[in-house]
This record gives C-alpha cells, sequence and structure tokens, in this order.
C-alpha cells in the first residue's frame, strides 16, 4: 500500500470524519491530509477496506496511529473476502494488537495467513479517536 501500487479507489471505509481522513490515506507512514483515515464516529463496526483486485496470500498486517491527532487505534479485528460482499472473520474475530502512539508500526504477523482479495481492519479499542495507517505483507497467487 505504501508503494502505492494499490490505487487510492481500492481503498475504502464504512465512513470517514472529513477530507483530511479519507481512506486513501490509510497507507503506513502517509501524511497527505492529516495523515492517517478516520472513522466518522467511533462506534463499534467501522471499518476500512482494500481491494486487492486479485486473490493474495496476506502473511501480516502493520499499523500506525494517526499522523498529527495523538490518536491510534488500540486493536482491531480482521475480515477477509474473495467477492467483497460475505466476509468472514479472522480466527474466529481474533484481537489483534494495534498501536500505542502515532509513529511506531506495529506489525502483525498471521499465522494462518489470510487468502483472500478484499481485507478489512475494524477498529475495536482506540485512544481519542479511531484513526490508523496500515500495510498489508503477502503475495497475488
Amino acid at each position: 500500500m505504501e508503494s502505492k501500487a494499490i490505487h487510492d479507489s481500492k481503498i475504502t471505509a464504512s465512513s470517514h470524519f472529513d477530507s483530511r481522513y479519507l481512506p486513501s490515506f490509510a497507507r503506513l507512514n502517509e501524511i497527505r491530509g492529516l495523515g492517517g483515515w478516520a472513522a466518522k464516529s467511533n462506534t463499534i463496526g467501522q471499518w476500512i477496506q482494500v481491494d486487492l483486485s486479485k486473490v493474495t496470500i496476506i502473511t501480516a498486517i502493520a499499523t500506525q496511529g494517526g499522523q498529527s491527532d495523538s490518536c491510534w487505534v488500540k486493536t482491531y479485528s480482521v475480515q477477509y473476502s474473495d467477492d467483497g460482499t460475505s466476509f468472514k472473520d479472522y480466527e474466529g474475530g481474533k484481537t489483534l494488537p494495534g498501536n500505542s502512539d502515532e509513529t511506531t508500526v506495529v506489525k502483525n504477523n498471521l499465522d494462518p495467513a489470510i487468502t483472500a482479495r478484499y481485507i478489512r481492519l475494524l477498529p475495536k479499542t482506540y485512544h481519542n479517536h479511531m484513526i490508523l495507517r496500515m500495510e498489508l505483507y503477502g503475495c497475488q497467487i
């Protein structure tokens, strides 16, 4: 994602706070806008989604907090799909550790890996507001 190999239009979300926090600003180390995607509200069920265009093996996910707002996602869960409509919970809805500040990158290796075209991150807990930047690691099949 950070390399911009994934087009901005392939990164979508359930909502976004305003034009300074677009889903496409969720790339790791992003500084556009205010550096990160922010959900419009801090309600459970918000998500950010990446369409990888092809079925891909995802082996790890990295996250960062928002660049400038002292906001970050502390924990999140992951969903995946092949068709963008029917999503499955990763490992039964397992909660993954996120961030404890704005800049530190936290990488979670996925075991088992996820094989899917669409990946969603669903923030569970947060500091001040649901804002994040992210990267997906893996390879297309």
